[in-house]
């Protein structure tokens, strides 16, 4: 827990970074990133600044329709210079949206028939957007539950 001038802060109130990355592949050896998008929610999922912070890097459509989601490369190539500070300042702890779809899956199926499809545009903005509306989605459907049945009345095994 933290706390600022204005007292205690619970986890649940703590914002979240989100970021997403566009890149020529997955290894960030020989890969580079070709754009960059952040924006910041509170607790409650809110966009606290619509702008966020947005670079890219011009590169032929084809070889950005080559590309795969995966919030863990994402913080690879987030690790070397000039990013890595700003990694440095986040927590360790990544929230993946695609784990708790994944989770979804199999522990309460019937919630995905009402989850939100992303249309895999690979524009980071657009990406982040699809995320944090899936996030609510997972929220709401499951989360916000505190006997832990998900709307739909599946349990886990």
């Amino acid at each position: 827990m933290s706390a600022d001038a204005s007292g205690p802060v619970s986890p649940g109130d703590e914002a979240l970074v989100w970021i997403d990355c566009e890149m020529t592949g997955l290894d960030p050896d020989t890969d580079e990133i070709l754009e960059i998008y952040c924006l910041v929610t509170n607790g409650n999922l809110d966009v606290v600044d619509p702008a966020g912070f947005h670079a890219v890097v011009h590169w032929p459509q084809a070889r950005l329709d080559a590309m795969d989601a995966c919030v863990h490369a994402d913080r690879a190539f987030l690790r070397r210079p000039p990013y890595a500070p700003v990694v440095d300042h986040l927590h360790y702890r990544v929230l993946d949206v695609s784990a708790v779809k994944e989770a979804a899956r199999r522990w309460c199926p019937g919630v995905l028939e009402a989850a939100p499809r992303k249309r895999g545009r690979h524009v980071a903005r657009d990406d982040i957007l699809e995320s944090i509306a899936e996030a609510r989605f997972y929220r709401d459907a499951i989360f916000a539950h505190a006997d832990g049945q998900a709307k739909d009345g599946s349990r886990g095994p």
